[in-house]
């Protein structure tokens, strides 16, 4: 299996990537959308969510590891049939004969508009608490099912749902740490069920297997080092950083595209 003839600048980046993914997986959900955008920078946009899915998965299983006894089921159960929906929709749309530069700026936008959703979550404390925590059947289920389409897509062509379900999980009302077990739980699944359509479009393969297989130590990197960053640094600056960086990047995929 050949390995991608990156530069050693790329190849630095790339371990960045994986090593952000890690830190999305400790306790930072933001920082996953600086690995999708150094990913799409590094190769086609499209393959990049190959590359990027089975590193999310390992990342998954650790945070499943660590976190499994905090799982509120019914949470992860409510969401599945609408988020596998929201992954067949995201399918077809990979799979229309769009160009290259078409994808880079659909997931330059997508970043871009999760990076305004995390900063409304981060500096408007109302954005939260103005999403009901509870209703009526229909009005739970309504939030639940668009919640679920959204992610779905949205996880399908960027890998980039985390803040989507942030937001969902914070309007719950989970405690931190029934939150970072459900979302863990939650992801662990639906990215599991993305790799047969991930294969399907030819997103998976020996070649991206082979870049996973190096950079799988960074994302173990990545979860140590989150730990140790949460006791040393002030969330809200650290957070504050990966957004505007994750922006920037952003809007520098959507100018390549066009």
């Amino acid at each position: 299996m050949a390995l991608p003839l990156f530069t050693l600048l790329q190849w630095t980046l790339a371990a960045v990537a994986a090593l952000c993914i890690g830190l999305s997986k400790s306790g930072f959900p933001g920082v996953s959308m600086v690995s999708v955008v150094l990913m799409a920078g590094l190769m086609p946009a499209r393959q990049s969510t190959g590359v990027i899915l089975p590193l999310l998965i390992c990342g998954d299983l650790m945070a499943v590891g660590a976190f499994r006894r905090h799982v509120r089921w019914p949470y992860v159960w409510r969401l599945l049939p609408a988020t596998l929906a929201g992954v067949i929709l995201g399918y077809f749309l990979l799979r229309l004969p769009l160009s290259e530069g078409f994808f880079k700026v659909l997931i330059g936008a997508v970043i871009l508009i999760l990076v305004l959703i995390q900063a409304a979550r981060t500096y408007l404390p109302s954005f939260d608490r103005n999403i009901p925590a509870s209703g009526s059947p229909a009005l739970t289920a309504l939030i639940a099912s668009a919640t679920g389409v959204s992610c779905g897509i949205t996880t399908m062509v960027a890998n980039a749902a985390g803040p989507i379900m942030a937001i969902y999980l914070i309007a719950m009302r989970l405690p931190q740490y029934e939150f970072v077990g459900t979302a863990a739980v939650f992801f662990l699944i639906v990215n599991f069920m993305k790799v047969p359509f991930s294969v399907g479009l030819g997103l998976i393969g020996p070649r991206s297997l082979s870049l996973n297989l190096v950079l799988v130590p960074a994302v173990a990197a990545g979860i140590l080092c989150g730990r140790t960053i949460l006791a040393r640094i002030p969330r809200r600056l650290f957070e504050s950083l990966v957004l505007l960086l994750a922006a920037l990047a952003a809007i520098k995929l959507i100018i390549d595209g066009l």
